[in-house]
């Protein structure tokens, strides 16, 4: 048990010090995006489009998710195939959505151009946000 609970505890340092996002859901939804500026995508493993966006939002949270954590803004993503209720609570009306919060409130949905350098400039111009509302 002690071994599992050591590789654990590594499997989660390494992947923050990747820069991965954070893999949400209705346990840790609110108390996670309760602070800081989030940048959450909500998707379903089915939809063609998720699929697409998934190695896209992979290279953009590695490059990005380490360097966007130190100005306090996250990088999460939530699976609307088991948390339903959650996506509909969070206005999402189809898949895959990218959805802005800060601290815990919806701010807006991202609508810009789905690669990696565009949401990175979107993450990046929301860091007065996260200066001013703080």
């Amino acid at each position: 048990m002690k071994l599992f609970t050591l590789y654990t505890s590594l499997f989660f340092l390494v992947s923050s010090i990747r820069g991965e996002d954070s893999i949400l859901n209705s346990v840790n939804f609110a108390t996670e995006v309760n602070t800081g500026t989030w940048l959450i995508k909500f998707y379903s493993p089915y939809c063609t489009y998720s699929k697409k966006l998934a190695p896209i939002w992979e290279q953009f949270s590695n490059d990005n998710g380490e360097t966007l954590a130190t100005k306090n803004i996250h990088i999460g993503e939530l699976n609307c195939i088991e948390y339903g209720t959650l996506c509909e609570e969070n206005k999402v009306d189809g898949y895959p959505t990218i959805n802005l919060f800060h601290n815990g409130k919806y701010v807006e949905e991202y609508t810009g151009p789905r690669d990696a350098q565009a949401l990175a400039d979107y993450a990046a111009s929301k860091v007065t946000l996260t200066n001013i509302v703080n």
